[in-house]
């Protein structure tokens, strides 16, 4: 539970220190460290992962739990912080919105949604909420009990806005020549590393990268099939991929790994001109294969990589999705070498498909483009 742990045993927890949240209890905290047990006790509530795939998860809310008054704990704390959230800067504020009750009737008496709603306004009009605790704590309101309701309308503006500079930044990756460079680089200013969950799926959805599934993602790139010309290779007609969450990661560890998890399925007819005229064809077939992040990058024959990262807080080449359309470009330039391709150039046309189990960076988005 980051720097709450060391804590935990001498507030006492469902005792009157921990119920309380005042004196040898929650008053001696300081707001950061506050804000990271209620983030860390509602991630091991949820049984979900942290940010970029890190996080408590069941087994570490089965420790609490253990070892009695976990509950009693949980509420004090959240009662603290309605008292003192005033104190909380946006990130902070964010953390504890993520760990926002989701049944409606739990922990009301705490006060405290309607305390961060109270201090999200407050931080908006003072300009002291940055674009990334914007997005996180529109997320955790929306998950919270209250749903969209308990976003507040200056929030949602902002949010909006930040929505819509980032759509139309990751439009112009697909425009050919330098523009393309300029806005994949241009990125890291946006200061956001997602959109969120929902926010990710609405971008992907004007992107057109959304599948038909309300829960899928169908990767496209230059040459490649409009999402529902061709049927899958196997006949049938699923959508293609899961935001987070996915089944068929299962037997890989996806609910406990770290690590981020992707699945990549693709059904690929490539073409490329040979010395003289013709055209030499290849099917680029992969039923599934599942990449983890930090992986090594597939070898693509000693060509350049043609896919850019971006660093959003850390470096993203080796982000699961990344390595995947990395591991596509680099079949097809393997096929390329084989066929002879003049001038090194081809096409590809076909499905691509990834099950991830997080939500895609805005590196790994412009990826897809």
């Amino acid at each position: 539970l980051t720097s709450a742990l060391p804590r935990l045993s001498q507030s006492g927890i469902g005792g009157a220190g921990g119920g309380g949240g005042s004196g040898r209890g929650f008053g001696a905290w300081k707001p950061q460290e506050l804000a990271n047990a209620a983030w860390a006790l509602g991630r091991g509530a949820h049984g979900t992962d942290g940010a970029d795939g890190g996080g408590v998860g069941r087994e570490g809310a089965h420790a609490a739990a253990a070892k009695g008054g976990a509950e009693a704990f949980r509420r004090g704390l959240h009662r603290a912080l309605a008292a003192r959230v005033g104190e909380l800067n946006g990130l902070e504020l964010a953390m504890v919105a993520s760990a926002l009750p989701s049944v409606a009737g739990d922990d009301d008496e705490s006060g405290l949604l309607p305390a961060v709603i109270s201090r999200t306004s407050t931080l908006l009009v003072e300009g002291r909420l940055a674009s990334e605790a914007v997005v996180q704590l529109r997320e955790g309101l929306l998950a919270s009990a209250a749903g969209p309701a308990a976003v507040p309308p200056a929030l949602r503006e902002a949010f909006e806005a930040q929505a819509a500079r980032t759509a139309a930044l990751l439009r112009r990756v697909s425009e050919p020549g330098d523009a393309s460079q300029e806005a994949v680089r241009a990125l890291p200013a946006l200061g956001l590393t997602t959109l969120g969950a929902q926010g990710t799926a609405d971008l992907l959805r004007a992107l057109g990268l959304l599948a038909r599934g309300a829960n899928g993602v169908d990767v496209r790139g230059d040459g490649l099939e409009e999402e529902g010309e061709e049927e899958d290779e196997d006949g049938d007609d699923e959508p293609a991929a899961y935001l987070q969450g996915v089944p068929t990661l299962d037997e890989e560890g996806g609910d406990a790994s770290p690590q981020v998890l992707c699945s990549l399925r693709h059904h690929l007819l490539f073409s490329a001109e040979q010395e003289g005229g013709c055209w030499a064809h290849r099917t680029l077939s992969e039923p599934g294969r599942v990449l983890r992040s930090g992986g090594q990058p597939d070898g693509d024959g000693g060509s350049a990589l043609a896919l850019e990262p971006v660093t959003l807080r850390f470096a993203r080449d080796r982000d699961a999705e990344f390595l995947a359309l990395s591991a596509v470009l680099a079949s097809a330039r393997r096929a390329a070498q084989e066929v002879g391709a003049a001038g090194g150039g081809w096409k590809l046309h076909g499905t691509v498909r990834l099950h991830v189990t997080h939500t895609p960076c805005l590196s790994c988005v412009s990826a897809m483009l």
